[in-house]
């Protein structure tokens, strides 16, 4: 579920990493959205539900997720 926030965060970092979109014509700073992009319709084409609620969480969980992830910073 993170994957397409840190491509759209990191992806220009190691262009030549990543696979499954053609970046040749994308400026640097533009990679990372374009390969989130490509990760998000794939997974469309998968009918892979996205989204917290798809995996059992709702809103009521996000205190309780955000107080989980603080110790990893």
């Amino acid at each position: 579920m993170c994957h397409q926030l840190l491509y759209n965060q990191h992806g220009q970092a190691a262009l030549h990493r990543h696979a499954g979109a053609d970046i040749r014509q994308v400026k640097r700073e533009d990679a990372g959205a374009v390969l989130a992009d490509t990760l998000r319709q794939f997974l469309f084409d998968l009918q892979v539900e996205d989204g917290l609620g798809a995996v059992g969480y709702s809103k009521d969980d996000v205190p309780a997720l955000v107080k989980g992830t603080i110790p990893q910073v």
